[in-house]
């Protein structure tokens, strides 16, 4: 049983719609990119019942150990990637994948589940 299954579909699922609408849309004038965040410091496990002491734990774990840049990105880091592809310096870029992960997905060692 993995906890992130169907989680992981839908992201696959949405990365394929991005880059085929950006297809239809291109003709419009229309740019469609996707961003693909690693781990962000949010308050997502706090809301789903987790407590601070054990998000901390998560954090010096399996983010140290599982992310190169030994960090949990910010949602301030992933709004800047946002704010430059929806700018005119990004005009050239659609259908585009933009993985600000802190380096998780070249980490080769296969992902372990926390506990």
């Amino acid at each position: 049983h993995y906890d992130a299954l169907y989680y992981s579909v839908a992201k696959a699922g949405l990365d394929m719609y991005c880059k085929a609408a950006c297809i239809e849309l291109a003709q419009q004038g229309i740019r469609m990119n996707n961003v693909n965040p690693g781990w962000i410091s949010t308050n997502i496990l706090k809301r789903s019942g987790t407590s601070d002491a054990a998000q901390a734990k998560f954090e010096a774990t399996w983010v140290k150990e599982m992310v190169p840049m030994q960090r949990s990105g910010t949602s301030e880091e992933i709004a800047n990637v946002i704010c430059f592809l929806a700018s005119d310096e990004a005009s050239f870029m659609t259908g585009s994948i933009v993985v600000a992960d802190g380096g998780l997905i070249c980490h080769s060692p296969s992902q372990k589940k926390w506990h």
